[in-house]
């Protein structure tokens, strides 16, 4: 288990690296350009990108959370890590894919909702840090309801 959650950390550590990385780039590369200056392009490309947001985020913790009860489920060990660590990843990465999304499209667009809805998908990549604790509990759901009982 100690080996799954170094994994996820790395997994979630580059990710992160790689936002940063993003934002610092695109920062100095358009500190003073913006790349389209048509409003109606804006309006059109901000509402598609806090559309894909609203609708990725809640869809990657639902889904992952439907995911993990039926990983919990599962009787072999090796299998469940596996599962679940393919369920985490897929979680980050489209939780990832929101900010740097955004993130980019502040800087494209100007559009400071963006900076907005950026630090709301930060927000929800705090969610998806893997700490022994979360990934216990998200594997041990039955066994903490049958000693409830």
């Amino acid at each position: 288990m100690d080996k799954l959650i170094k994994k996820l950390k790395l997994f979630f550590l580059s990710i992160c690296a790689v936002a940063i990385l993003t934002t610092v780039t695109s920062y100095f590369s358009f500190k003073n350009d913006i790349i389209i200056t048509n409003q109606n392009a804006v309006i059109a490309i901000k509402s598609a990108i806090l559309l894909f947001m609203l609708i990725i985020i809640p869809l990657a913790l639902k889904w992952f959370s439907k995911r993990v009860k039926k990983i919990a489920e599962i009787e072999d060990e090796n299998l469940q890590l596996s599962s679940y660590q393919s369920a985490s990843i897929m979680r980050i990465a489209l939780i990832s894919a929101s900010l740097l999304v955004s993130t980019l499209g502040y800087f494209f667009l100007d559009a400071t909702d963006l900076l907005y809805a950026a630090g709301i998908a930060v927000i929800a990549m705090l969610f998806c840090f893997p700490t022994k604790t979360r990934v216990e509990n998200d594997l041990v759901p039955l066994l903490k309801e049958t000693l409830s009982e």
